[in-house]
């Protein structure tokens, strides 16, 4: 059985995109990364929620996020968040700057009764900023916006 690519309306049958990125919104699955930031966002979500050891030849590739997202919130757990995050950053995404990460607990935030939130604030040139936030609840899901 084949596919057909069918090109959306609102783009240029001449436009090809930088890379794509993964939002299965019920519409389509693959969008067309067209910027620097774009793709900035996709390699950082991407190294973000691989855990290491994860990909074969590749061991280091990834993070340990994952693991200390789901730890008791003590407050070493958010010092050990942000070197989590900024460590395989500096190394696998040097062209991206982190401008900033917080990470939310019940006492900063009270809704988040036995959850986590960081937020990462980034870069890839002085002109154009980013976020991400990463949620993880106690029932165990995890939310990436």
């Amino acid at each position: 059985m084949g596919y057909q690519i069918v090109p959306s309306d609102d783009i240029a049958k001449d436009d090809t995109g930088l890379g794509i990125s993964y939002t299965a919104d019920g519409t389509k699955i693959f969008v067309a990364t067209r910027t620097d930031l774009q793709i900035a966002r996709e390699n950082l979500i991407n190294l973000l929620l691989t855990k290491k050891g994860e990909i074969i030849m590749e061991p280091n590739l990834g993070s340990d996020l994952l693991y200390a997202l789901f730890e008791p919130n003590i407050d070493e757990l958010k010092d050990v968040i942000v070197e989590l995050i900024t460590e395989p950053v500096e190394y696998w995404l040097p062209y991206i700057i982190l401008d900033n990460i917080e990470v939310e607990t019940a006492e900063t935030n009270p809704n988040l009764t036995n959850g986590i939130r960081v937020s990462i604030t980034f870069s890839v040139n002085e002109a154009e900023t980013d976020s991400i936030s990463l949620l993880a609840t106690d029932s165990g899901t995890l939310t990436v916006e």
